[in-house]
């Protein structure tokens, strides 16, 4: 969390920009935010510096690239520092590992990993794992994937915003090539960086980057590009809620998310198989508003579904990436 960093409304619209658009020109925020060209970078170059603005990265839909996204969530034990740290280095130098992190709540730790259909890769790391740290697991519990709804964070401008960049499989894979790789690579590493720096690092022209960019969205292959914004500088805390379904209601799924994206709070919804039917992250300044908003929804949806669990999301091990980098 950064402190004795001040901002602004103005500072506020370009976060929320970049939120949802992490290639967005500084012109055209400019014009959204009601500021100057040079007045915008000079308060990205800011927000960089403060570390409000964590990384920039691709929304790749996986799913189209003939890959799944699994998840193993452990409850530990007798876990120290020191075990921490031998734990975040072992996670660190596995490449098939995505997001992973630490939490509080009915886990303490989570691990993902987006892998190839009928590959066994993701088992046999996990029981390597298990083997090296498994005096520490008390329970493990695993999911897979079905479909991934990333929202606006909406608190930002503490007003509700449309949009969804959902990744789901089709029933069609994309095909793509050893360039287009690359370009997705590169955008995992910095996805604002400009074209002519790509094509430098990939040894192609801008020209040729450019199009494949519009390539592979319109494959549905990059769905976005977002920025990775600090929610605790704005007095924030990310919680995931794991939601149980009522099979027997009409429609069960389908009423609790038309419920959750009317939800300022809102952050990502996702459906799984294995585990919980859907969890859905958000965002709560406290506790007590955090369990107000259980509160509410546990009554709204009382005949469709319930919580099951919760976890308040904690430190990030490894950066969001939705396909691995090896």
């Amino acid at each position: 969390m950064v402190k004795k960093f001040k901002i602004n409304l103005k500072d506020r619209k370009i976060l929320a920009e970049l939120n949802w658009d992490a290639r967005i020109s500084n012109t055209e925020i400019a014009k959204r935010a009601g500021l100057s060209k040079k007045s915008v970078e000079y308060r990205i170059k800011q927000l960089e510096k403060g570390r409000i603005i964590q990384s920039y990265y691709p929304i790749i839909n996986f799913m189209k690239l003939g890959y799944v996204s699994k998840k193993m969530w452990f409850r530990l034990q007798y876990v120290n520092n020191k075990t921490k740290r031998e734990m975040e280095e072992y996670i660190e130098k596995n490449p098939i590992f995505g997001w992973t992190l630490w939490s509080v709540g009915h886990y303490d730790f989570g691990i993902s990993a987006s892998i190839k259909k009928e590959h066994v890769r993701f088992n046999e790391e996990i029981i390597k794992f298990c083997e090296r740290f498994g005096k520490y697991v008390v329970k493990k519990d695993f999911s897979e994937t079905i479909t991934l709804e990333e929202y606006p964070w909406s608190f930002l401008l503490n007003k509700k915003r449309g949009g969804v960049f959902k990744i789901k499989y089709d029933g069609e894979e994309a095909r793509i090539d050893v360039l287009d790789k690359k370009i997705l690579k590169e955008l995992m590493k910095n996805a604002r960086q400009s074209l002519t720096e790509m094509a430098k690092k990939i040894g192609s022209n801008y020209k040729t980057v450019g199009l494949r960019l519009k390539k592979l969205k319109e494959k549905g292959v990059l769905l976005g590009t977002r920025a990775a914004i600090d929610p605790q500088f704005f007095g924030k805390d990310w919680y995931k809620v794991f939601l149980k379904i009522n099979y027997n209601e009409k429609n069960a799924i389908h009423i609790i998310k038309k419920y959750l994206i009317k939800q300022i709070e809102l952050a990502y919804i996702t459906e799984n198989v294995g585990g919980e039917d859907i969890d859905f992250e958000m965002f709560a300044s406290t506790n007590r508003e955090f369990f107000k908003f259980v509160e509410r929804m546990q009554e709204e949806l009382k005949n469709v579904g319930g919580v099951s669990k919760y976890i308040l999301l904690g430190e990030t091990i490894s950066k969001i990436r939705y396909i691995p980098e090896e």
